[in-house]
């Protein structure tokens, strides 16, 4: 997921690729199982990515509508 929202932010990647990248996060986003409060080596989670850059607003949107995401977790700058 992270790599996806890196590549989607990415002012090299094209249009075409950006609609396919949206294609893959929104796929992930719609998951029953995927797990958003897994933090990678600074502690990051989806949520912190996401909150990070403002043209993923609606990525850090859908993610805040989920139940099980843990809006408390912080990262490796004590960032929640």
């Amino acid at each position: 997921m992270e790599s996806l929202m890196f590549t989607y932010t990415c002012d090299s990647s094209s249009s075409e690729d950006k609609q396919n990248i949206k294609k893959l996060i929104t796929a992930i986003l719609d998951s029953k199982t995927f797990n958003f409060n897994v933090q990678d080596i600074n502690l990051d989670t989806a949520l912190h990515i996401a909150s990070m850059r403002k043209d993923l607003n609606w990525v850090m949107a859908r993610i805040l509508e989920r139940d099980d995401v843990n809006i408390n977790l912080t990262n490796d700058e004590d960032c929640t």
